[in-house]
Order: structure tokens, then sequence, then C-alpha cells
């Protein structure tokens, strides 16, 4: 067995488990072989009393993956870039308190946010701050040639002390390909029409880190909870039940394209109601992408609307 697997499976052996220099108290959350868990801070031989005070006054958690995904590079680059709107680390003096490996993991520490997904409601008037930070992330992602690919609300999370939105989870932050869409893994086939991709275009380009942004303000800004809309998202939940699928051919095909139209007619629906994201799809559709990096004039086009 996994030692991972067999080390999470012990409920009362992880509770209280020690990974230097922090102590896990619970689990928090858990999917797959991702573990997120409140953690104590307990060994503080490397701070002054300032630097303990400021991590003890707020609250940490620990993200503890297998090797096999690979989410600690990706967040090394980002905190390395001064990305905005990243997680923020326990320590700016000493990386022994925010990341480190163990046996058949890695783990890293991070401030502990609401996560915008289980609050959707508490955050509908904030779409255009959502969207704020989202761009001004990808801006300077995408100065390092790399892309997030994954803007949902699972992975926005909310800090109440500044007001502000943070962009975590970068298992999927990858470099720029000029692969299309069409020879992927149905599990990752639908999920990216389901975000807004077409088969033929490059799947991971700056352009579809904009549409995807997109898709997610609709989602946000109309979903049906808060209003009486004939709306729905009806290919999301098509598109899953076909991520799994073996589904080849010219079945595959008019699958797609039926959940396509289905998709764009839903999504014009909701554009032709909503000037700012009119505007904000138009920008985009109009602007001719390549793999250099984007005139920086394109995020601040994208940004302004939201202000």
């Amino acid at each position: 067995m996994n030692p991972l697997k067999w080390l999470f499976s012990k409920m009362d052996i992880f509770e209280g488990h020690i990974i230097t220099p922090w102590k896990i108290k619970k689990i928090i959350s858990q999917s797959k072989d991702v573990f997120i868990c409140d953690v104590d801070l307990i060994d503080e031989s490397d701070l002054n009393k300032d630097r303990i005070k400021r991590i003890k006054e707020n609250k940490w958690v620990i993200k503890i993956r297998p090797f096999e995904i690979p989410e600690l590079p990706q967040l090394l680059l980002i905190k390395s870039c001064m990305v905005p709107n990243s997680i923020e680390f326990p320590s700016t003096y000493s990386n022994y308190y925010n990341f480190g490996t163990c046996k058949d993991y890695h783990w890293y520490v991070m401030k502990k946010y609401v996560t915008c997904d289980d609050n959707m409601g508490l955050y509908k008037n904030d779409w255009k701050k959502i969207a704020i930070s989202c761009l001004q992330f990808v801006s300077k992602l995408h100065k390092q040639y790399h892309v997030y690919l994954d803007f949902k609300l699972e992975n926005i999370f909310f800090n109440p002390t500044y007001h502000t939105y943070i962009i975590g989870d970068y298992d999927s932050v990858s470099q720029l390909t000029n692969s299309t869409l069409e020879y992927y893994q149905n599990d990752y086939l639908f999920y990216y029409i389901s975000k807004g991709c077409y088969m033929e275009d490059k799947f991971k380009s700056y352009k579809t880190d904009l549409i995807i942004i997109g898709y997610l303000l609709c989602k946000l800004y109309y979903n049906e909870e808060w209003y009486n809309s004939t709306y729905t998202w009806e290919y999301e939940y098509t598109c899953n039940q076909y991520r799994t699928s073996e589904i080849n051919g010219s079945v595959r095909k008019e699958l797609i394209n039926r959940i396509i139209k289905e998709r764009n007619d839903q999504i014009n629906e909701i554009i032709n109601t909503n000037d700012i994201l009119k505007s904000y799809f138009k920008i985009i559709n109009e602007f001719e992408f390549s793999d250099n990096y984007p005139s920086i004039d394109l995020y601040n086009s994208l940004i302004n609307l939201f202000k």
C-alpha cells in the first residue's frame, strides 16, 4: 500500500502527527490523495519574536500531496515571480516553515482562507473584485509563459482580513504548448469544453485562461440560486457525464458539436444581457493571440471593465 494512503487511513495516528516544524491538528478537507489539515507551529527555533507573533496571530493549513501530483514546483514558480493574489506563506524569512518533502509526499503551508465555493452566495456582489483578482494573477503568470487553466470557484479563496480574493491550487499550471484539445483524453476534453474551449484551438494558451475566467464570471454572476433565471448550466452536467466514458470517433465528434452548440447558445444569452461581459468577450475574441506575451494593455483593458 502507498505509505501516504496508509498513513492517512490511520486517523488516530495521523492526528497529532509531526511534519516539522508543524503539528497536524485535524483533516479539514480530503480529495483523492490530497489532504488539507489545520496545523499548529511547534518549532520556533529559526524565528525571532516578531515572526513568531505574526504566525501565531493567523491560522494556517498544510496541504499534503503525493509526488505524482507535482504542485510544489508550480507554486515555487508563482512565489518566485511574485504573482499577485497567490497564497500567503507563513514565513518570508525561511522556507523551512513553508514547504518540504517527507517520504512519498510533499507539503506546503498556507494561510487559512474561506473557500468561495462553500459560501458562493456571500460573494455574488463581489464578482467584479473576483474578476480583477483573476486577471491580475494571469497577467503576471503569463509573463512567465505559463497558464493556469483551472479557474473555478473552489480554487478562489476569500481573505477576510483584507477583503481580497486569492487564487490557489496550482497543479494545473503549465507552460504554453501548441497542442489542441482534440488530442486529449475525454476527462480533459469534456471538462475544458464546459469551460469554453474548442477542439481546434491551442489548449494551453493565454486565450484559454481568459475565456475560462469569462465563463467563471458568467456562472458566478448569473447563478440560478440567486436569480429567477431560465439560464442553467446543463452542458456542464452533460460534460461531466461523459468525462470518463470511452467515446471515440464520429460518435464523440457529434456529441462534442452538440454540447458546444448548447454551450454557445446559453453563454450568448447571458453575454447579451450584460454589457460588461459582452465587452469582455469582444475584446478577447478580437485580439490576435500568439505564443508571445500579449500586450499589458490587453490585461489593463479587461481589468478596467470591472472597476
